[in-house]
């Protein structure tokens, strides 16, 4: 039982003593706490004083950023109207242009529509005026042609048929450098291209003057047969080249093929024409 009571007091004066030490290690912290606090606040108040010098030159900067934005605002309003402005005057002046020249296309167009009627209008009198001239012309030039044909046929064989051309002007003024050709042909079909001899050659032939130009062939039993039967063709045909008072070159061609049944000559389909 004393054994007890000396271990239980050994055990109460550890306990003094870890106490006593825990107390001394409280102090000693403490004062470590008092002394780092007093540190910091001093170190505090420092910053604190220079995060004010700095926050109040950031708003003097600011403010004069303001005052600064503020003036470049206002002038960049001004310059804004001014830009408007002028794009109303150009905008105004774009559709004073656009609308003078759809008034110069209209103009030009309508300038465009006269001229070819008047084309039209010049053109219109220029074909009244050279019709009126082709009448006038008509009525007074002279007219050339092969006015009759006539044939005495032979049949012997011995004898020359005979082909008798009047070439007659036929018009109320003389022509001029009158140059006729013409032939007498037996031939199996009217020839693309006719072959013409000049017979005679007049320095004018006045109106009214009937030239006979006579041309002779032979033509054998069997070829007259050959006519008959529509197995050759017996042809009169010619040409005449001349002036006109009007000084127009002139030309008549003709050309006839003979009919055995009615003795008479009749217009082949091609080589006739005057102009």
């Amino acid at each position: 039982m004393i054994h007890s009571a000396s271990s239980g007091f050994d055990m109460l004066a550890v306990g003094v003593f870890v106490a006593g030490l825990a107390a001394l290690v409280l102090t000693i912290q403490w004062r470590l706490y008092r002394k780092r606090l007093s540190q910091y606040d001093q170190q505090s108040t420092g910053r604190v004083a220079d995060i004010e010098r700095r926050m109040d030159e950031s708003k003097q900067f600011a403010e004069q950023a303001l005052r600064t934005a503020e003036t470049t605002a206002s002038q960049a309003v001004a310059i804004a109207e001014m830009a408007r402005a002028i794009a109303h005057d150009v905008s105004a002046g774009a559709d004073a242009a656009q609308a003078s020249a759809k008034a110069s296309e209209r103009m030009a167009a309508a300038a465009e529509s006269a001229a070819r009627a008047a084309a039209r209008s010049a053109e219109a009198s220029s074909q009244t005026a050279l019709a009126f001239q082709a009448v006038v012309e008509a009525g007074k030039r002279a007219w050339i042609h092969a006015s009759e044909l006539k044939l005495t046929l032979k049949t012997s064989g011995e004898e020359s048929s005979v082909l008798e051309t009047w070439v007659t002007n036929l018009g109320t003024t003389p022509a001029m450098d009158v140059r006729i050709s013409s032939n007498f042909l037996l031939s199996e079909a009217v020839p693309e291209e006719l072959e013409l001899t000049p017979r005679v050659t007049l320095a004018a032939m006045g109106p009214g003057v009937n030239l006979p130009i006579k041309l002779f062939q032979r033509i054998a039993p069997a070829q007259l047969a050959a006519v008959t039967t529509g197995r050759k063709v017996l042809l009169a045909c010619g040409q005449v080249d001349y002036k006109d008072v009007f000084g127009q070159a002139r030309q008549s061609r003709w050309c006839s093929v003979y009919d055995h049944a009615t003795r008479f000559f009749y217009p082949a389909d091609r080589h006739n024409r005057t102009t």
